[in-house]
């Protein structure tokens, strides 16, 4: 990786740590009042983003012939928590396939191509469609389930913006399941509802499967991940 490079990815590994944390504890605290479960979000992910920074700066300000180290004391140290977490029964790469699958068969084809940078807890990618939208991918470092997904929306009330989240998010949702699983789903219903907040709490679940939206500083969060 390039001094260019490695500099921007840090921030953006922080960052990404940061949304997919803060929203995994605050999904967990629903129950406490949706406040209260947002402000410790919002902590939560704030603390999982920096260490996820640190974590970074160190490992990107090694030589890059010198990066690959031995995988035993990583999987050793994420067998424990990668029990806890809820995981789709498909890897992250599966999931990347799929999702080309579908967008190949779009009017406007498109292969996304989502690089996965192991931490030290889980492994990040992202792909940037524009300067506005993107999808971040989180899964295990051990077996690469699929953890989850987060599509972000800069909301400036563009109609082309809305498009092209709607084009990026039909595949983000459909890919989660496998053809047979969604068959008859109303994925586009259930996106633009997300989009319009017909749901109640933002919140839709359907085959084991929570999608939602977070609307926060401008931007628009849709979350994909098991219940």
């Amino acid at each position: 990786m390039s001094g260019v490079a490695s500099v921007l990815a840090v921030p953006v590994i922080g960052i990404a740590a940061w949304i997919i944390g803060g929203w995994m504890i605050a999904d967990g605290m629903k129950n406490k009042g949706k406040l209260v479960s947002r402000a410790a979000g919002v902590i939560g992910g704030l603390a999982i983003g920096l260490v996820a920074f640190v974590i970074s700066l160190i490992v990107m300000g090694a030589n890059d012939d010198t990066t690959t180290v031995s995988s035993t004391p990583i999987a050793s140290s994420t067998v424990n928590e990668e029990k806890e977490v809820k995981t789709f029964d498909i890897s992250s790469d599966t999931y990347i396939e799929r999702m080309n699958t579908i967008l190949s068969r779009m009017e406007k084809p498109l292969k996304i191509q989502v690089p996965m940078k192991q931490l030290e807890f889980s492994s990040i990618g992202e792909y940037q469609l524009d300067k506005n939208i993107k999808i971040s991918i989180m899964a295990n470092n051990g077996d690469h389930r699929l953890r989850g997904a987060v599509i972000s929306s800069i909301n400036d009330g563009n109609t082309d913006t809305s498009l092209k989240t709607l084009y990026l998010a039909m595949p983000a949702f459909m890919a989660v399941m496998n053809e047979k699983e969604s068959k008859g789903v109303p994925f586009l219903d259930i996106i633009t509802n997300l989009m319009a907040g017909k749901y109640p709490g933002d919140v839709y679940e359907i085959n084991g499967i929570h999608y939602s939206v977070v609307h926060k500083d401008g931007i628009d969060f849709f979350f994909i991940r098991p219940v």
